[in-house]
């Protein structure tokens, strides 16, 4: 966000992620002077939001001047205290997952053109293919929680988090697999009755 503020010479940056989840809240990251509210979620997703990843996400992002006639994202800038602003969707390969807001352009006279525009454009590609390996990240390693702890529950048992008898197998079957002529193994089984019901 600091850095999408020097390159456009904003005083304003917003990144909005939508939850992975359709029902979760979206993920708010804002960058305003010396001020910085970082990574939270937040349940206020306006209706303005969803009609700025509308217009963001179907094509170019939006440039909101500030000597304008009415725009449908008045009340986004409004939101947000901003008199000027581009407004632009973050696209991963299912498509939008997020918007990217600058605004406030330094300086009362000038405000956001075409080039911002671009260079905008820019800048939230690379800012989106970031934040999708981020979330790929995220999820491989959720994934990988879950495979070890699914590999843990397999050769445990639930009730002692003792070594089960497919983890006894399965290293006995290594062992017996390596089949040196000195390697001599042993097994030693004791029976308990009436263990099950203990």
């Amino acid at each position: 966000l600091g850095s999408a503020r020097r390159l456009l010479r904003a005083e304003y940056a917003e990144v909005l992620l939508l939850s992975l989840h359709a029902d979760g809240p979206p993920i708010r990251s804002v960058s305003a002077d010396d001020n910085h509210l970082l990574v939270d979620t937040d349940d206020r997703r306006t209706p303005g939001d969803e009609l700025a990843l509308r217009i963001a996400g179907s094509g170019r992002a939006a440039l909101i001047g500030r000597r304008r006639e009415s725009h449908p994202l008045d009340n986004v800038l409004a939101s947000r205290n901003l008199d000027d602003a581009i407004v632009g969707a973050l696209r991963g390969d299912d498509g939008p997952f997020g918007l990217l807001i600058v605004g406030d352009r330094v300086g009362d006279v000038t405000t956001f053109g075409d080039a911002d525009v671009d260079l905008f454009e820019t800048f939230a590609g690379h800012a989106s293919v970031l934040l999708e390996n981020g979330r790929l990240e995220s999820s491989l390693a959720k994934v990988t929680e879950l495979k070890d702890e699914l590999k843990h529950q397999a050769y445990h048992d639930t009730l002692t988090g003792l070594l089960n008898r497919f983890h006894f197998v399965e290293s006995l079957a290594e062992r017996l697999k390596d089949g040196e002529p000195h390697n001599r193994i042993a097994v030693l089984y004791i029976d308990l009755d009436g263990f099950k019901s203990i």
